[in-house]
């Protein structure tokens, strides 16, 4: 009864009784049912637009996969990808083509698929509950884990970054091992022309004696279901509050003003680069999620919307990483910055 009161409610609320049975873009946003934002065209410095994914590619993906009611593969986001470039080039028609291909046809029954899709999309708000755990929970794997495997992919590896030296790792950028918190992706044995931003790390040990299990300010942890406990991994100078905190001393800055700052605090080699410690030149895989999940964190205090966050972390990928696309990267700077903004890293007062 519940169920039914809430969805009469939802098909109330709908704007004109609106709901996309295709994927459609709405002024630059990447719609599908009833509004469920999967993406929108950014457009950053100067750069071509581009397709950013909303809450990162594994949550298109699983919201694609519960919306169809099956099983989508990374493949579909490359034809997202490759219809929003049509779509930019006045191309709808072929656009559409793009789509249909990736599998990505019209919903066979709208209504239905819709709401459906909006009770996903509800979920996966929640910062507790990640895309693999919500396919995970509807009996449904997530086939993207698999394509990981088979190209030998590792989201803690270290990789050599495509760009060097000013002006490599602004902010934040690559995937994998140099991913947010990381700067540009590189290398434990690599070289950058910047002296003051080395990248020639040695690999520490996946698990350092000393590291913390990530709690949040209600005492919930941080589930992480690739670390060995389960919880979130970081050093122990990790202080999740302080990072949030640093974040909001800045908001009131211009960006001009703030990127510097940004720069030192997140970017490879910067204040909150866990997976780096630059006094031994040491490279820790284990920290990996921890720096990326404090660049979402940083980027919240400073009060830029996710979706902007987002988009210059995979902005800055695209331009520095051979890693480009990690979706584990993307999701734990979204974690980061969904947690956040939900209250959990504010100073409490007494």
């Amino acid at each position: 009864m519940i169920a039914d009161d809430e969805r009469r409610v939802w098909r109330k609320s709908l704007k004109y009784g609106a709901i996309h049975a295709s994927l459609a873009f709405v002024d630059h946003r990447l719609e599908l049912g009833a509004g469920i934002l999967l993406g929108w065209l950014a457009h950053y410095e100067g750069a071509e637009p581009f397709l950013a994914f909303e809450g990162g590619e594994e949550r298109a993906l699983a919201l694609l996969s519960i919306a169809y009611q099956r099983p989508f593969t990374r493949r579909a986001l490359d034809n997202l990808r490759r219809g929003a470039r049509a779509w930019i080039e006045g191309e709808a028609c072929l656009a559409h083509i793009h789509f249909a291909h990736g599998g990505i046809r019209s919903l066979e029954q709208p209504e239905e698929d819709a709401w459906r899709l909006e009770l996903a999309d509800r979920v996966l708000k929640s910062p507790r509950f990640t895309p693999r755990a919500l396919m995970k929970a509807i009996g449904c794997e997530a086939p993207w884990d698999h394509e990981f495997a088979k190209a030998n992919f590792n989201s803690a590896e270290a990789r050599v970054p495509k760009g060097s030296g000013e002006g490599s790792g602004d902010w934040t950028s690559g995937g994998g091992g140099g991913g947010g918190g990381g700067g540009s992706g590189s290398s434990a044995s690599g070289t950058n022309s910047s002296a003051s931003n080395p990248t020639e790390y040695k690999r520490g040990p996946n698990t350092p004696r000393d590291t913390i299990s990530v709690k949040r300010n209600d005492g919930s942890p941080v589930t992480d279901p690739s670390s060995p406990t389960g919880i979130l991994l970081a050093p122990p100078r990790a202080d999740y509050k302080k990072i949030y905190a640093a974040g909001r001393s800045i908001r009131h800055l211009s960006i001009p003003e703030q990127k510097p700052i940004a720069r030192e605090a997140i970017a490879q080699g910067g204040t909150y680069d866990f997976q780096r410690e630059k006094s031994t030149m040491t490279f820790f895989p284990a920290y990996t999620n921890a720096s990326n999940y404090a660049v979402g964190v940083y980027m919240a205090g400073a009060g830029h919307w996710e979706t902007a966050t987002l988009a210059i972390a995979e902005y800055y990928a695209l331009r520095h990483s051979s890693n480009f696309g990690s979706m584990d990267q993307i999701a734990w700077i979204a974690r980061g910055w969904q947690d956040a903004h939900a209250g959990y890293w504010k100073e409490t007062r007494r």
